[in-house]
């Protein structure tokens, strides 16, 4: 072969290697598992699977979950189940190659467990229900999630995992987390894609994650009518639209709204007189919480004398600390409750 005819066949054999290289690098980047969604994180209370990737996530400050006690479903709904509120995490997670659905989900068992777990409710294959899809009333959560797009041929990745999905495994249970229920509710399965897809085989968990805690009602504060009513029919009314810092008698700009609508109560009703009683929690000693709620009745009642021209006179400012709770203080939903102003008619 001569040194041209040398240099010609090199050049072509380095221009096929070079194609091929082009191919086989194109291949790995398509099938390579997809990142994390951004702006997604784990729970700090169930790690994922190793080298999953999360691919839909949501988090509810506060919502409703009903959670299966037998495996019965209709119209995409559990017939029996337990229902419960809080703050809701829910994560959608693709497993690594290889990996079936039920050494994700004997994993998660296995650990949840040595944390603690009390299951509830477990299922698996057909024992799920009649038709394997235990998975539908989970399937909508994913359209409110937000969602990694564009993987093996598919959108909505999140929605995929779920709806798509052969071969399931459920469970949920409890977990102690000082001293209050954490519920933990694991789905895994199998997605049925297309035979060319990287997605065909793999293993999704759907993990939900409901943490209770007191819904934030001083949101909202009592108007003149239910003020009236309640003075009527009980002669008080615990009001939580009235706003301090922690351990401070300081009125916060939020409180304007209960204010006024307790001064709009007094305008229309002349002849009534209240006492504006101060109640704290038991965090702290009983002569603080004492001084401390003294001084936040006291509070309310110069700001309706000062601020909205109600007579001296009609207003009377007493505080009882945590001597009259309306709940447990065992707990930051009880203690919550126990912090409030009420309105006592003379």
């Amino acid at each position: 072969m001569t040194s041209a005819a040398q240099k010609s066949f090199l050049s072509s054999l380095c221009r096929s290697l070079a194609a091929i290289g082009a191919l086989l690098i194109g291949s790995y980047a398509a099938a390579a598992d997809p990142p994390d969604l951004p702006g997604s994180k784990d729970s700090p209370l169930v790690s994922r699977y190793s080298g999953s990737s999360l691919v839909a996530y949501a988090d509810i400050n506060y919502g409703q979950e009903t959670l299966p006690l037998s495996n019965q479903i209709d119209n995409d709904h559990f017939v029996k189940g337990e229902t419960v509120e809080g703050k809701i995490t829910r994560l959608v997670y693709l497993a690594p190659a290889g990996r079936t659905g039920l050494e994700v989900a004997r994993n998660y068992q296995l650990a949840l467990t040595k944390a603690g777990l009390t299951m509830r409710f477990s299922c698996e294959k057909d024992k799920c229900d009649s038709s394997s899809r235990i998975q539908q009333p989970f399937v909508d959560y994913a359209n409110g999630m937000k969602q990694l797009q564009s993987y093996g041929g598919y959108a909505d990745l999140g929605f995929v995992v779920l709806n798509d999905g052969v071969s399931p495994y459920y469970f949920w249970g409890t977990i102690t987390i000082d001293g209050r229920p954490v519920y933990v509710s694991v789905f895994t399965n199998e997605v049925n894609a297309s035979d060319d897809s990287p997605l065909k085989g793999r293993a999704g968990t759907f993990i939900e994650i409901v943490e209770p805690k007191p819904m934030e009602t001083d949101k909202v504060s009592v108007d003149a009518t239910a003020i009236g009513a309640g003075i009527a029919n009980a002669g008080k009314i615990a009001l939580y639209g009235i706003f301090f810092d922690s351990n401070k008698a300081d009125l916060k700009p939020e409180s304007k709204d209960q204010l006024s609508e307790i001064a709009k109560f007094l305008a229309t009703n002349k002849t009534v007189k209240i006492i504006v009683v101060g109640h704290t929690d038991n965090v702290g000693s009983i002569e603080a919480n004492q001084t401390l709620s003294q001084q936040r009745a006291t509070a309310v009642a110069n700001a309706l004398i000062n601020g909205y021209q109600v007579a001296p006179g009609r207003v009377l400012a007493k505080g009882v600390g945590n001597l009259c709770p309306v709940a447990s203080n065992a707990s930051e939903e009880g203690r919550a409750k126990n912090r409030r102003v009420e309105l006592v008619q003379q």
